[in-house]
């Protein structure tokens, strides 16, 4: 036996904090028999003198049972001129009387071990020849030994030899031992009383627990036994495979491994007795004894009890097991601002029995929106969500099962719920009204503004548009104000204009009150030194190529610049310019194009 101690540690993560479990974990390894005996490889094949002693070995540690080594002559029963030490193997003549010069025999050697339950054994054939070999003194030599161990093995070779032994096999029938022509049966009234019986055991149940005692029972047995001290069994599992063993010393039926009912809820298996070879022999001595005689006997069992027995162990439930839903995660879309019936079924399965496997469902988080059944796991929205206030849900589902003790429950799954955006909100202006002051020689086509409104719908496209006017045009995509005309006859007047957006459901307006101021009171302008300048394109060149810098050509600081695009009537210009002032080429083809810039307005006056 070793004795294992093992400190186990568990840490667990659980909603942001964390819990350690310790405990120690105790083994108890018990040696097997898995290690047959052996003889010594010098062991010979043939003898000519006697006494000889073999020798066997055993690899198992355990010298008391699984390891100890008993020898024993099969084949020699009745007036066999042989003695085999059990103990050290030494094979002798019993005396002078049974010696004979011309003795010529094939023994069978027997060892085996005491392993518990099973025992392992090897044999091996010896020829022995002593008719030509063997001396007198040879013979004193054989005497004396025989002597020196005659008291000591005459009681360990009944405790060892089996009831089955048959005579030696004669060698061209030079040496025959006579054997018994008849044969006795006696009948054994001892066993189980019921040819089956069953258990329950909780799975919770620890290791080494006691199941049952297997308890023998017997009628006019020939043999004083006590049931609760002599085995006279070897008790025999015919499935190896169950978690169970028999205590040959308790005659008792153990666990011996974890038990799970959600794996396995019944174990069915067969016990079988098995007569031990040294209570055979008991019974053989007594019958010779009593009888006075030395004819071979057979033992059969009565019907009266049962040599095997039928054992089923049920395994009872306990609350082991948290309940999981078939899927960890769900998507599902939900509209906003609408109420909706069976969104999802959640499905959760516990394997444990009655209340410990019945599931209840709840919400953990959201139970002003959503609702779960208790029993069925229906989800239903039970107010509308806003798509601009919730764009998604992360719902946890919680499974519950009804034990008592302990009670378990789990977040079994995570329903994601994805708010389907609808357009329901108005676009809004940035602000109430807008106020621009323009120069009566603010050139033609020049933006001076832009219109910017927002919308809570995250999908919707807005378009701007004005009301009829002959002065200012509007880009419906960016809310851009360009003049369409001068403004030199509305010096010093005010226009206004209406100004719409609309996201294709829902429209708003709002009006741009627009000041017309003279030259005289703006302020001077930065002047082009070269009004215009023109440039040679190779035909083959590439899209995207930069062809000049309008900024260097033209000597400008673009922190001065508010604003440059190329203007183009008709159709599509081959050009663009960025606000870096590169322009560069987009398609092949060439035509007439002109630059429009918007500068920053500055004092000169007012820098020093």
């Amino acid at each position: 036996y070793r004795n294992y101690t093992l400190d186990l540690q568990a840490n667990i993560q659980l909603f942001n904090r964390r819990y350690s479990i310790e405990t120690n974990l105790q083994l108890h390894v018990k040696e097997i028999n898995k290690h047959r005996p052996m003889f010594r490889n010098s062991t010979p094949m043939e003898l000519v003198q006697l006494p000889y002693q073999f020798q066997a070995y055993d690899l198992d540690q355990n010298k008391e049972t699984n390891g100890r080594i008993t020898y024993r002559l099969l084949n020699c029963q009745t007036l066999c001129p042989f003695l085999l030490d059990p103990n050290n193997g030494t094979l002798m003549l019993r005396g002078k009387e049974s010696f004979r010069s011309n003795l010529m025999a094939t023994l069978q050697i027997l060892v085996f071990d005491w392993g518990q339950p099973i025992s392992l054994e090897s044999r091996i054939d010896v020829r022995l020849d002593l008719s030509s070999k063997i001396s007198k003194r040879d013979l004193g030599r054989t005497r004396a030994y025989s002597r020196r161990w005659r008291k000591k093995t005459t009681s360990s070779f009944l405790m060892t030899s089996t009831s089955t032994m048959s005579s030696i096999v004669p060698e061209q029938n030079v040496y025959t031992t006579p054997s018994s022509s008849s044969s006795d049966t006696v009948f054994l009234n001892i066993g189980f009383r019921e040819n089956s019986s069953s258990y329950s055991v909780s799975e919770d149940a620890q290791i080494n627990t006691v199941i049952g005692r297997l308890k023998i029972e017997s009628d006019s047995f020939p043999l004083n036994i006590n049931d609760e001290d002599d085995n006279l069994f070897f008790y025999t599992i015919n499935d190896t495979n169950v978690p169970f063993i028999i205590d040959q010393n308790t005659k008792t039926l153990k666990l011996i491994d974890r038990l799970d009912r959600e794996k396995q809820n019944r174990y069915v298996f067969e016990i079988e007795l098995k007569f031990k070879s040294i209570y055979s022999m008991k019974l053989s001595e007594r019958y010779h004894c009593e009888k006075k005689s030395r004819s071979l006997i057979n033992f059969e069992y009565t019907k009266k009890f049962y040599q095997k027995i039928l054992i089923i162990i049920h395994i009872t439930d306990i609350n082991d097991n948290i309940p999981t839903c078939s899927l960890f995660h769900s998507r599902i879309y939900l509209n906003e601002n609408r109420i909706e019936k069976n969104l999802l079924q959640i499905q959760a399965f516990d394997p444990d029995l009655g209340e410990n496997g019945t599931i209840h469902y709840s919400l953990l988080n959201y139970n002003q929106y959503f609702s779960i059944d208790v029993l069925t796991g229906q989800l239903d929205c039970i107010k509308s969500v806003d798509y601009e206030e919730y764009s998604a849900i992360d719902l946890h589902i919680l499974a519950s099962d009804q034990g008592l003790q302990p009670q378990l429950q789990s977040i079994c799954t995570t329903v994601h719920v994805l708010i389907n955006d609808t357009n329901d909100n108005t676009p809004q202006f940035s602000v109430d009204k807008y106020v621009f002051d323009l120069f009566s020689d603010m050139p033609r086509y020049s933006i001076f503004g832009q219109i910017y409104a927002i919308d809570a719908d995250k999908t919707d496209q807005l378009i701007y548009s004005l009301s009829p006017n002959p002065y200012v045009t509007i880009n419906k995509q960016t809310g851009h104000l360009r003049l369409k005309h001068q403004l030199h006859r509305l010096v010093n007047q005010v226009f206004n204009v209406t100004v719409q957006v609309t996201d294709g459901l829902h429209k708003n307006q709002t009006t741009i009150n627009i000041y017309v101021k003279s030259f005289p009171d703006a302020q001077e302008p930065i002047l082009l030194h070269e009004p215009a300048y023109g440039l040679t394109i190779n035909e083959s060149l590439a899209a995207g190529s930069i062809l000049t810098n309008v900024y260097r050509r033209l000597q400008l600081l673009a922190s001065t610049i508010d604003f440059i695009e190329i203007i183009h009537d008709g159709i599509k210009s081959s050009f663009a310019i960025d606000q870096q002032g590169r322009m560069t080429s987009t398609l092949f083809a060439l035509s007439s194009f002109s630059i429009k810039k918007g500068f920053k307005k500055f004092n000169p006056y007012s820098d020093f």
